[in-house]
């Protein structure tokens, strides 16, 4: 193909690509993203469906000191007509009281706690009463709707009462609380941040995964912005001292550009968004792909001939970027969603970048009167004199591996792989001393068909879990049958009541009352009891708002009921009592749950890796045909990653599942170097166009993953110190392998390289 029509094609091919990635650009913090999906399906579709449920979309909102009930109730009565919130609770609501009053006063005698001993019905008259509350106490004299209410005052959390005015306070009247349930998934950064902008001017303390989510995605935004813009200028400093020329700086970074545009068009293409962490790693892709234009350049500079310098080190960068796809290859068919699209990005990015290296570059170069290289032509000769401290310092890196990495103290934590703003945890930690909050990442699950087969197994668990309770192995729990009873229990306390109207008729002329007052509780006990309210029945209208959030319905048409913990202190004894009700009863510890699928995915992806490097030693000996050059090239990536995740650990950093993928790059990175190196070990002109390539690749890597370094974020921190330690290395060991093989002559070699044919 001409110059011309490959300008042509590069020009609309990149046109439609930066196009198509306008149109369709959307970025986003999902946290879930990067959580595992895991072998047992039912627990890894429960564990994305928390990340969303009804708990996790609600905010907890708190107010101290003087005003705090006024203030809250001025934000709940703002927020209730904000359409950014679903659900405000700041106290009674009258409204909906009497709407849960109307459909399930009916049924309070099935739905109540029995009671622990005989009604104090004179105490009880004698309490001051409005016109509504002593019709209800003539209705209901034995307080089952009042018992009621109050097991619905516990679920909206521990330490919480209603003042005077119907607010939801602190025991101590001290503080009030605000419930605030979003309309879309706290995770997905369009949904949660309008939620959390409507409050950025309260001075309340505040928790929920829409800060963190919210905190966490911007945070990234201005990581990347910040990290593109320091690798940008290093690596303009860096490229004006290698080449002193702004169109090498520009040629450049265009397979760089092109290589993000390809891997963000894949990424909308497959999924329709791409994660923060994706750009952020994909903004320092640019010190990967650089190196292809800079191999090419280099050599081109000391053959003044644009195409021919690209056919002279199309080999070398096609086994380079080759064992690079290779290795991030073996990542597309991860279940971690997070590291899969990462690898997605990267496979295609490098892809993109080495087309636009060898076709396009080369068609907006021309010719030139080549460079001479002198002191790095001298470089050579005197790396194969120094065999002695090579061998000392290969012996060194090998025996801190070999020291070193079987002790290694992986962290397989979820939490490790993201940051958590200290202010928020201290809000948070506020919050929680003055509510006893339900864990929304611990709790008791069933799995049934439907929910009425469900609740007497939740009944028996319940029972497990009021033991637990006593022994001190948790602080408490809230049940779903706490508000609903299983059929058989309702029908149970119904009998107490039903049938029973000359027994209570004594018992209230016993106290001093005139039973005739009470004709209609009289007259409902001496009937014959409704039948028991199915769920069907309950979860629908107002007072569905406070039993669906026990439910989830799963994708085979059944369900999933939740029984919330908190204080969760023995997990052990409380697995215990629960062991003969089933498999499909379970206790779940969402984030144990998680991290021990990552650590049987580290354990896995350390397998992948190992096979990676069996399949690269492999397309090395293919290539060579010889184990000697083979092993020159191998040799850099294997002291590279080795040596870099020892110099982590002896600054006490506990690798994690991050760690490992970024040692990926540096293998990657390391045979590039070790390849170049040893194609063109038979000239010194080309050897000394290598050795400069791979100190300015070296050093735009550094300078790109230095930078991720110094991020906010953990998981950009891991990438950064792991791949910018890696590729320092990677250049120092370099000609390792083409010195103590012998393949790197001591004297003048012959000249290989082909130069221009006016150039002498």
């Amino acid at each position: 193909m001409s110059r011309r029509a490959r300008l042509i094609a590069g020009a609309v091919a990149i046109v439609l690509l930066a196009g198509y990635v306008g149109l369709n650009f959307s970025i986003t913090a999902d946290v879930t993203h990067f959580l595992p999906q895991g072998n047992d399906v039912r627990l890894a579709k429960l564990s994305r469906a928390l990340a969303t449920s009804d708990m996790a979309r609600t905010m907890v909102l708190l107010y101290e000191g003087d005003g705090a009930a006024d203030r809250a109730a001025d934000l709940a009565e703002r927020l209730r007509g904000d359409e950014r919130f679903e659900r405000v609770v700041g106290g009674m609501e009258p409204d909906r009281l009497d709407a849960i009053t109307e459909a399930l006063f009916p049924y309070r005698y099935h739905l109540a706690p029995s009671l622990a001993g005989d009604v104090d019905f004179k105490a009880r008259a004698a309490m001051p009463q409005t016109l509504a509350q002593r019709k209800q106490f003539v209705a209901d004299p034995i307080g089952a709707w009042d018992r009621w209410q109050l097991k619905l005052a516990e679920s909206a959390g521990g330490g919480l009462t209603i003042d005077d005015q119907g607010r939801l306070v602190t025991a101590d009247g001290e503080a009030a609380v605000i419930f605030a349930r979003t309309m879309g998934s706290p995770l997905r950064f369009q949904d949660a941040a309008p939620a959390v902008d409507a409050l950025a001017d309260e001075d309340a303390a505040r928790t929920g995964a829409h800060f963190y989510a919210v905190g966490a995605e911007r945070s990234i935004r201005a990581d990347v912005r910040n990290i593109s813009i320091l690798s940008m200028l290093g690596i303009v400093l860096l490229f004006g001292l290698a080449f002193r020329s702004f169109q090498a700086l520009g040629l450049a970074f265009l397979p760089t550009g092109v290589g993000v545009l390809a891997g963000l068009g894949a990424c909308l293409l497959l999924w329709g968004r791409v994660h923060g962490l994706t750009l952020a790693f994909g903004a320092s892709l640019l010190g990967v792909c650089v190196d292809y234009p800079v191999h090419l350049l280099s050599h081109y500079r000391a053959t003044g001939d644009g195409d021919g310098a690209a056919r002279h080190v199309r080999a070398g960068l096609f086994l380079g970027a080759g064992t690079t796809l290779a290795g991030f290859a073996g990542l597309v068919f991860t279940s971690f969603p997070g590291i899969r699209e990462i690898a997605v990005f990267s496979a295609v990015g490098v892809a993109a970048a080495l087309t636009t290296t060898l076709l396009l570059v080369p068609a907006l170069i021309g010719t030139r009167e080549p460079e001479e290289l002198p002191r790095l032509m001298a470089a050579g000769p005197k790396l194969a004199r120094a065999r002695t401290e090579v061998w000392v310092l290969v012996i060194v890196a090998v025996a801190a591996c070999v020291w070193t990495l079987p002790r290694l103290e992986w962290n397989d934590t979820v939490a490790a792989l993201s940051g958590m703003d200290p202010d928020l945890q201290a809000q948070e930690a506020r919050i929680t001393a003055r509510i006893a909050r339900d864990d929304p990442g611990r709790l008791v699950v069933v799995f049934a068909s439907d929910v009425e087969s469900a609740l007497p197994v939740v009944e028996q668990a319940s029972e497990r879990l009021s033991a637990a309770v006593d022994a001190g192995e948790l602080s408490g729990f809230r049940a779903l049958t706490s508000l609903l009873p299983s059929p058989a229990t309702q029908a149970e306390r119904a009998s107490a009541v039903y049938g029973t109207a000359e027994a209570w008729r004594e018992k209230l002329a016993a106290s001093g009352l005139h039973a005739d007052a009470f004709a209609p509780f009289l007259d409902e006990a001496g009937g014959s009891p409704p039948a028991p309210l199915t769920w069907a029945e309950a979860s629908t209208g107002a007072a569905g708002e406070l039993l669906r959030p026990h439910v989830l319905n799963t994708d085979d048409g059944g369900v999933v009921v939740l029984t919330w913990m908190r204080g969760l202190s023995d997990s052990a004894a409380v697995t215990g009592r629960l062991a003969d009700l089933g498999d499909d009863v379970v206790l779940f510890e969402q984030a144990a749950f998680l991290d021990a699928i990552q650590a049987d995915y580290r354990v896995r992806t350390t397998r992948l890796v190992l096979l990676g490097l069996f399949l690269v030693g492999f397309v090395l000996l293919l290539r060579y045909r010889a184990p000697r050059p083979a092993f020159a090239a191998f040799l850099p990536a294997l002291l590279a990653a080795g040596t870099s995740l020892a110099v982590l650990a002896a600054f006490g950093v506990k690798p994690h599942l991050l760690h490992l993928a970024s040692t990926l790059l540096v293998l990657s990175i390391g045979v590039d170097f070790g390849v170049f190196l040893v194609e063109h070990r038979d000239s010194e002109r080309a050897f000394a166009a290598s050795l400069r390539a791979i100190m300015v690749a070296a050093g735009t890597t550094v300078l790109s993953f230095g930078a991720l370094a110094v991020s906010s974020q953990p998981a950009l921190r891991a990438i950064g110190a792991t791949a910018g330690v890696g590729v320092l290395l990677a250049l120092v060991f370099a000609p390792a392998g083409l010195v103590l093989t012998r393949s790197l002559a001591a004297s003048e070699a012959h000249e290989s390289i082909p130069r221009r044919p006016d150039g002498g």
